[in-house]
């Protein structure tokens, strides 16, 4: 677990298990979410759902690969049917996460 780290000036906090995360998210508040579909003792889906009801306004970025019973595609529907603003698909390079997150929060100059 990783309390916190600045990359390029963000405070970046990553929880690898759902439980965690979802704890995190009951405690502060975020501009940003990413999250995997599939994790360690929970799953993005209930994660998203969470989420959306305590904290609405806050963008979802979902990520997937998926696991043995579904495809990745149809995770990653289901994530966006739940409220995740961006998608990315596993495996993804650091062009594609750089558009993926530019997709999630916009800015107002269309620059990041």
């Amino acid at each position: 677990m990783v309390a916190g780290v600045r990359p390029r000036g963000y405070l970046c906090l990553h929880r690898p298990r759902g439980h965690a995360a979802s704890r995190l998210l009951r405690q502060q508040r975020f501009d940003l979410v990413i999250t995997d579909i599939i994790m360690p003792d929970g799953d993005g889906l209930e994660l998203i759902l969470e989420l959306k009801r305590a904290q609405p306004s806050v963008p979802i970025l979902a990520i997937s690969g998926c696991g043995r019973h579904l495809q990745a595609t149809d995770c990653l529907k289901m994530a966006r049917n739940l409220g995740a603003r961006a998608l990315l698909l596993k495996p993804f390079n650091r062009e594609q996460m750089l558009a993926a997150l530019r997709v999630a929060v916009p800015t107002s100059d269309g620059e990041n």
